[in-house]
């Protein structure tokens, strides 16, 4: 299965069809407007997708071909900014992310996805699960006086995989 994902930085009505040159099974697509009112609309590219998003202008959507089963998981966001978990044919989750300011003096871009982590880490560890979009991240911007910074998610997410080893081995 291919997946792939684009920060579009809007205009998705315009550029769709880049992503379709890529034939992916799935596209994860940040800063795209909701399919059902987006003006040049290419709601007609797929009927298959999921959305979410603050304003109908710019938001978070996954794209699947048709015959992909897409379910939205009910992971509550807890206002932060933005996730879309979603189960693939029922074989494995996967997590739409494109973290953002979201008015947050301390838990900006990274530290969002940080705290999303937190509260999602035995879901996201339970089943296979794919993590994937625009972190607005990079190690070169962690600060040392933060537990949530780039490096500190990468090694979180390490210790996810981890524990879902483990639980793997355990059913075996």
């Amino acid at each position: 299965m291919r997946i792939v994902s684009w920060n579009c930085n809007g205009g998705f009505g315009r550029k769709f069809q880049l992503v379709e040159s890529l034939a992916a099974d799935i596209a994860v697509i940040q800063e795209c407007g909701d399919p059902l009112h987006s003006a040049g609309s290419y709601s007609g590219w797929t009927n298959n997708f999921l959305w979410t998003g603050k304003n109908k202008h710019r938001g978070i959507g996954i794209f699947a071909r048709p015959g992909i089963s897409l379910e939205r998981l009910d992971w509550d966001s807890n206002a932060l900014e933005l996730f879309l978990p979603c189960r693939i044919n029922d074989d494995f989750n996967l997590l739409g992310v494109w973290t953002k300011q979201a008015n947050s003096p301390n838990f900006a871009y990274i530290g969002q996805f940080w705290k999303y982590l937190q509260i999602h880490k035995d879901k996201i560890a339970a089943a296979k699960t794919i993590v994937c979009g625009d972190f607005n991240s990079n190690k070169r911007w962690d600060e040392w006086d933060r537990w949530w910074n780039h490096s500190d998610v990468v090694r979180e997410l390490g210790h996810v995989d981890k524990l879902l080893t483990q639980r793997r081995a355990a059913t075996i």
